[in-house]
């Protein structure tokens, strides 16, 4: 059985702007081999990734405009999906 960790983070300013941050970080550099083929994040090499971080009033204006900015981007998602039901259903009407 094989078993995978995690890491926890606790943020020490806004919380969606860590994660912003890190979701676009490319973390390759700090990744080593675990085993033949499976390469992991350990823990003092995560310690050593430097991210800019800016005041937390600055992280917190930050965080809101991405929450908001994904938010739409999942809003347009789902409208896709339904243009995309509206097109699949026409065409099943249409060539019956």
């Amino acid at each position: 059985m094989r078993w995978n960790h995690a890491h926890v983070l606790r943020p020490k300013g806004d919380a969606y702007f860590l994660y912003s941050v890190l979701a676009h970080k490319d973390i390759r550099k700090w990744t080593q081999l675990a085993g033949a083929k499976r390469k992991k994040l350990v823990q003092d090499a995560m310690l050593n990734i430097q991210i800019m971080v800016p005041e937390q009033d600055e992280q917190k204006a930050i965080g809101n405009t991405l929450k908001l900015l994904d938010g739409n981007i999942d809003n347009c998602y789902r409208l896709l999906d339904k243009w995309k039901e509206l097109k699949k259903g026409l065409l099943q009407q249409m060539f019956v």
